[in-house]
């Protein structure tokens, strides 16, 4: 079976979604406050970098398949992109914690549910900049052609910790120690080999037909269980290093003519968490980082 890729972006962590073969997930929830809920509303911060030029049109295709983009030399395309994973990208938090009207898309990695209005875009970076600018960029296209307004919340929320499952810290058979950091030898500027024609590379990680790590962090699984859950999952098991692993679960292989989400997909991620990595989410609360948009409009064609 033949599978289109999607790149969604978690934090500074690449990662593939299949979008042939769509994957079904309950989409987080970023509601307004109860009662009890606490709020710390932050400012958002000003931007210190924008693009040399950009260009923003609207994506009448209907594809739900999209493209987040990453820099290639200078350039920064994303195409059919949801404007809510554009600030999502924008901010560095999960969807589901851009609190926000109808039309910029849902929070969902089921490509078939995110709806929305969808967009092309297309910018140069300034010469010298760099990818870790990209961010703070997308901020100012935000503002400037969305004319959008936003402030940071923080609240109380249900949140997920990912906690070692056995009593004797063992861990499952798809959970493997590797031989790399990726993280630590990308902030040293280490140059990571490339992957040969049909293999895997050291530092791959992807969501597809499975949720699969070489070299990554546990915080990084815990970012992209984040994905499949209806809440943040943070990582409380004091596993350091780099980690090989494969976690498969039944929602990750939606059919291609599902016409409608499957069950609960923490169902089955909880049973495979514990048989296949020996680990397990335990349910608590914690402070979350929301973005809300005050007034956002559709962009001026150019």
């Amino acid at each position: 079976m033949s599978v289109r890729s999607t790149l969604v972006n978690i934090g500074l962590t690449s990662i593939i979604i299949s979008a042939g073969s769509p994957v079904t997930t309950t989409a987080m929830k970023a509601s307004r406050p109860q009662q009890n809920e606490s709020v710390l509303r932050l400012p958002v911060m000003e931007n210190t970098a924008a693009f040399e030029v950009a260009s923003v049109k609207p994506n009448k295709s209907g594809l739900p398949a999209m493209n987040l983009g990453r820099p290639l030399g200078r350039t920064y395309t994303a195409t059919n992109v949801a404007l809510r994973n554009v600030i999502a990208l924008a901010h560095g938090i999960p969807v589901g914690r851009v609190v926000g009207p109808s039309w910029i898309g849902a929070a969902s990695t089921d490509l078939r549910f995110v709806g929305g209005d969808r967009f092309d875009i297309s910018a140069t970076l300034p010469q010298g900049s760099s990818v870790d600018q990209v961010p703070a960029m997308l901020r100012a296209l935000l503002s400037d052609r969305f004319k959008m307004v936003a402030h940071k919340e923080v609240r109380e929320a249900p949140t997920y910790a990912l906690v070692v499952a056995r009593n004797d810290g063992r861990p499952g058979p798809q959970l493997r120690k590797a031989s790399i950091d990726c993280e630590a030898e990308e902030a040293a500027g280490t140059v990571i080999p490339a992957a040969r024609p049909g293999e895997r590379g050291v530092c791959d990680s992807e969501v597809g037909g499975s949720i699969l790590g070489r070299g990554q962090r546990i915080t990084t699984l815990a970012r992209m269980l984040s994905m499949f859950a209806d809440r943040p999952v943070i990582d409380r098991t004091g596993l350091t290093g780099g980690f090989d692993f494969d976690l498969r679960f039944p929602e990750l292989d939606t059919p291609r003519d599902a016409t409608g989400p499957r069950t609960d997909p923490s169902t089955g991620m909880f049973t495979a968490l514990q048989e296949q990595l020996g680990l397990k989410l335990e349910s608590t609360r914690g402070q979350l980082e929301f973005i809300v948009i005050d007034s956002v409009q559709h962009p001026t064609e150019n």
